[in-house]
């Protein structure tokens, strides 16, 4: 969920000012992705001697990932209360 201010500037920007935070936006996505395969990737798979991923390699890529989305989930709910109160103090 956008902050009200958020959207109310997105709203006044030209066609080529939203491809370009799209763009931008995209591009994020892209990078925050690769960081987290990078990682998951590191931190769990070890064992290079078979094509298949054994189901330790498996699970642990899966509770990185969990961990992740939820640390995610967190700091945005933390960041929609702040603004929540900033707008509430203004």
């Amino acid at each position: 969920m956008h902050h009200p201010r958020v959207r109310i500037k997105m709203e006044g920007l030209t066609p080529e000012q939203k491809s370009q935070l799209e763009i931008s936006q995209f591009k994020q996505f892209l990078s925050t992705y690769n960081q987290v395969t990078e990682s998951c990737f590191g931190d769990c798979i070890h064992d290079f001697t078979t094509r298949k991923i054994t189901k330790d390699e498996s699970e642990c890529c899966s509770h990185c990932l969990d961990k992740y989305i939820k640390f995610t989930q967190r700091v945005s709910q933390r960041l929609q209360e702040h603004y929540q109160q900033t707008a509430a103090t203004q």
